[in-house]
């Protein structure tokens, strides 16, 4: 069973303390615990006091959340993939899916998308 988790920070959210600009790629919220424990590793070689604990970001309930998107080269036309993991700014899902790109040489394009579907950023015109 999955089980909706969050990052804390010496009680913050992850995504309100400065660490998390320098850690664009990490979210404050995710949709196991595996995958929640998994950032808190990463984060923990900077900063001791990373807890996770259940239930969504206080920060972000009922407000619009953001996804990454990719379009790589073994993919069909104009068929993209995404991944469970949610933004709560347009900016750090930017922020994410340009750091994929960079990292990884499959991504021909990046896009991210709010709640909607709406495509709010992208690289596909640039």
């Amino acid at each position: 069973m999955k089980v909706i988790s969050h990052l804390t920070i010496n009680g913050t959210p992850f995504c309100e303390h400065p660490l998390s600009r320098q850690f664009s790629a990490i979210t404050c919220g995710h949709l196991s615990l595996a995958a929640a424990h998994r950032a808190r590793k990463v984060l923990q070689g900077t900063e001791s006091q990373v807890r996770v604990v259940r239930g969504s970001c206080p920060v972000n309930i009922g407000g619009m959340r953001y996804h990454v998107e990719v379009h790589t080269v073994s993919c069909a036309p104009m068929h993209w993939t995404g991944d469970s993991v949610e933004h709560g700014s347009a900016a750090k899902a930017e922020a994410a899916a340009r750091d994929l790109f960079g990292r990884w040489s499959a991504v021909r394009y990046w896009r991210v998308i709010d709640d909607d579907g709406e495509v709010i950023a992208s690289n596909l015109n640039s």
